[in-house]
């Protein structure tokens, strides 16, 4: 007696040999996506830090020194390796003298390998960070800064 075949069988392994591909090529899109946003976040923080740390400073020299030491630590802690790395600093505010404001503005561009894919990325941030001179810098939620802004309660007679 002859047994009679399954016309679908064999055709579950078809279907996974055909979406394989397909899901691998859907992995790597992603682990793509999220390298390239890892490395976009990476220069926008490296950015932001390098121009924080440049209004700290008190004089263009150092605060130039300061914002590119900044840059490349932030950098280095990010796990960012840029192959072609352009970093344009303007302190020429840094300079004003006390009591005037002004800003700094750091100009980053960073040209990196796109690992695990193949390929460079060039990415570019910009930050500004003001400066003020003969100011105390508090940050808002300081206990000081809370406490001036609570009007002191009125006594009663």
């Amino acid at each position: 007696m002859r047994t009679r075949r399954d016309p679908e069988s064999g055709s579950a392994s078809v279907e996974i040999s055909v979406l394989f591909p397909m899901l691998m090529l859907v992995l790597a899109l992603v682990v793509f996506a999220a390298r390239l946003g890892q490395l976009h976040i990476a220069v926008d923080t490296a950015a932001a830090n390098g121009a924080r740390a440049a209004s700290i400073e008190r004089n263009p020299a150092a605060a130039g020194a300061a914002a590119r030491q900044r840059i490349d630590s932030t950098l280095e802690s990010k796990g960012v390796d840029c192959q072609a790395k352009s970093v344009q600093v303007d302190v020429t505010d840094v300079a004003k003298p006390a009591g005037q404001a002004g800003t700094v503005r750091v100009d980053l561009e960073c040209t990196t390998s796109t690992s695990p894919l193949p390929g460079k990325r060039t990415v570019t941030s910009s930050a500004t960070w003001i400066v003020l001179h003969g100011a105390r810098p508090t940050a808002p939620w300081s206990r000081r800064r809370a406490a001036a802004a609570i009007p002191a309660p009125m006594s009663r007679r």
